[in-house]
């Protein structure tokens, strides 16, 4: 008897008693659920397991590798590219994201830690990646700039976006302000609609083309002509490689009282005397959370 018929007389009997269909499926159960329900269970334990071992959970997991997925700058295979594209704006699914071969593949490389950190990003996305953070990789290494980069995303979304304000000049032309005219440009070197990561922390050790969109980004606002101007080689050289300013600038804590200085300097000239609460709550508006949060998280990224 196939599983069709077996499923259409259980139906039958449903109608007529509870307990005859119980007592019907225990002694006619087909040997092959049998097998496919153990081997559902089977792979279901080595995923919680595998979880485990990557110190997450399991909706965590799938939804940071739905987040890799989707923004993947990695050519996938035919068959793949349609099963990404029906995973894409779905709810995380591990039956729809492990039926990716080339995240299988992925995942099949963690248990003995031999993953490739770029598994999911083109070459050029590598290139970059090595470029502004270089280093050698491990499971630690990656995990930890992931997680740095992770805290960065979202102080450079609010440092990139279009400015909330306007500066009237009364009296005069208005002064030199190379901090406020840094973030007032620094929206225009970001590609419309870009996407960052929304997670708060990172699980896989392998990145993704959110962190290389984030790096590519942080490097075109760090190099507008008005960075240049905030940040001028002959008063902040060790930032520089070349006559480019570093998207994740080592030295750039060094820098902290010379740069709070010349924004006090700025904010004098903003409004000279003693300006009103108003006028110092848009201040600490523009250049302690605009500006401020992103410096600081940058700062704190972890140089090997």
């Amino acid at each position: 008897m196939n599983k069709l018929a077996i499923s259409a007389i259980v139906v039958a009997f449903l109608s007529l008693t509870g307990a005859a269909v119980t007592l019907y499926w225990v002694s006619n159960n087909d040997p092959i659920d049998q097998s496919e329900t153990q081997a559902a269970a089977a792979q279901k334990d080595a995923f919680l397991e595998l979880v485990g071992s990557l110190k997450t959970d399991e909706q965590q997991f799938l939804t940071e590798m739905q987040e890799i997925v989707e923004s993947s700058s990695f050519p996938w295979s035919v068959s793949d590219a349609k099963l990404v594209l029906d995973a894409t704006g779905k709810f995380p699914s591990r039956e729809k994201l492990f039926a990716i071969d080339h995240v299988t593949a992925f995942t099949m490389s963690l248990p003995n830690q031999t993953e490739d950190p770029f598994h999911f990003v083109s070459a050029e996305d590598k290139r970059l990646i090595q470029l502004h953070v270089g280093g050698t990789w491990n499971r630690t290494r990656v995990l930890e700039v992931r997680n740095a980069l992770a805290k960065i995303a979202p102080t450079f979304k609010v440092l990139a976006s279009p400015p909330d304000w306007e500066v009237e000049s009364r009296g005069g032309p208005r002064p030199q302000l190379a901090y406020l005219e840094w973030l007032e440009s620094a929206h225009k070197e970001v590609s419309a609609g870009v996407r960052l990561t929304k997670l708060e922390q990172c699980s896989i050790p392998a990145f993704s083309t959110l962190d290389a969109q984030l790096l590519r980004h942080m490097a075109a606002v760090w190099n507008c002509p008005a960075a240049k101007k905030a940040f001028p080689p002959e008063l902040f050289g060790n930032l520089y490689e070349g006559n480019r300013l570093v998207a994740l600038p080592p030295s750039l804590k060094t820098y902290e009282a010379l740069i709070s200085q010349r924004v006090m300097n700025e904010r004098q000239q903003l409004f000279g005397g003693e300006p009103s609460e108003e006028a110092i709550s848009a201040l600490n508006e523009i250049y302690g959370i605009r500006m401020g949060q992103f410096l600081e998280t940058v700062a704190g990224f972890p140089h090997q």
